[in-house]
């Protein structure tokens, strides 16, 4: 039995040190040295970050019983590899589920949820001129369950918003990203991109996911989101919101459907179809720009601050290694200072300028 573990996480490592302490398990791969040693590589997790993890052949914990998804005690060494913190593990332990303090492990959005509620339903009225996409948005935006299943909802596993509450901030960025978009091809083309639909697009595109990811530690896929996916289940999802709208209109409903299905842009990114309206091509460049960007702020957490520009390490996402920038900006062009005070919701100020919020 392992003694107690420490309160520790993942920020709060250093180089060769010694750390015992809970870790969620997102990945476990087992694999063989080139003398044919056997070795565990793990990807261990708590809500402030990740950590790749080595139990070397001979290490008590080399066969300990546990899987992705269990939390488990760690008694290991934090030693730089290439650059990078990694953990050399000695022992592992699994958890009971009971004996687990699920908040550890699940990270949450710097934002409130209630407040990105009410700052989407405030766009949605402001923003959007079709009598029945402000139906249909109200319909999905009153759902009791809904509501329930934003709050706690990630948007990926691990790549991008991949925290409790991250659907409803990239819900929330991608409708603003989708009003500025609009907003400036009005004076380019005029009439050639409909807001509404682009907006109802952002609003939609990724809502199966509330069933496609669980909320609870490692977001891991449910049987639904195994079987269906989320572009299957977010169909099905704007097809209940649909009925409630009476005489909502067939080929309105038939588009909608259609900028859910084609979000990923390509067929092998796992859309059924390509983009085939204007509105659907520019949602999924959209959806691109909002979660790289979100992508590459994961990694600059996970890398830590610099003092000056460096390079990360390999990044699949990315497909290679990204130059980060120093923490307090380049010399030729400082950062805006921002305080913990201007982060109370995606946009909040540019929304309040406009609403006319005090």
């Amino acid at each position: 039995m392992l003694p107690t573990p420490k309160s520790l996480f993942i920020c709060d490592l250093e180089p060769n040190t010694l750390v015992q302490t809970l870790f969620l398990v997102e990945e476990r791969v087992e694999g063989q040295t080139r003398r044919g040693d056997r070795y565990l590589k793990l990807r261990l997790a708590d809500r402030t970050g990740t950590i790749e993890g080595r139990v070397w052949s001979g290490a008590p914990g080399l066969d300990a019983p546990f899987e992705p998804g269990d939390v488990i005690a760690v008694q290991a060494r934090a030693e730089p590899w290439r650059g990078v913190l990694q953990l050399n593990v000695a022992q592992i332990e699994r958890l009971p589920p009971d004996q687990v303090d699920v908040t550890r492990f699940v990270p949450t959005s710097r934002f409130e949820t209630k407040e990105m509620l009410a700052q989407l339903r405030g766009l949605v009225e402001e923003e959007v001129r079709s009598r029945w996409i402000r139906e249909l948005m109200g319909e999905m935006l009153r759902d009791a369950e809904l509501e329930e299943a934003l709050s706690c909802a990630s948007a990926s596993r691990r790549n991008h918003h991949n925290v409790r509450g991250g659907l409803l901030e990239h819900t929330l960025s991608m409708v603003r990203l989708s009003s500025y978009v609009a907003s400036h091809y009005e004076r380019y083309y005029p009439g050639l991109l409909n807001r509404d639909l682009l907006i109802a697009g952002a609003i939609l595109h990724d809502m199966g996911k509330v069933i496609e990811l669980s909320p609870a530690p490692g977001f891991a896929y449910t049987d639904e989101g195994e079987l269906l996916g989320h572009i299957v289940s977010g169909i099905g999802l704007l097809g209940r919101w649909v009925e409630r709208v009476e005489g909502f209109p067939a080929a309105l409903a038939l588009q909608l459907k259609h900028m859910i299905a084609a979000h990923h842009g390509r067929l092998e990114y796992g859309s059924p179809v390509r983009p085939k309206l204007i509105e659907a091509i520019v949602l999924h460049e959209i959806d691109m720009i909002d979660a790289r960007v979100a992508a590459f702020h994961n990694l600059i957490r996970a890398e830590g601050p610099s003092e000056q520009p460096r390079w990360s390490s390999y990044n699949a996402l990315f497909a290679g290694k990204m130059m980060l920038p120093p923490a307090d900006g380049y010399a030729w062009s400082p950062p805006p200072r921002l305080g913990d005070e201007d982060l109370d919701g995606p946009g909040r100020c540019w929304w309040e300028r406009r609403a006319g919020v005090p």
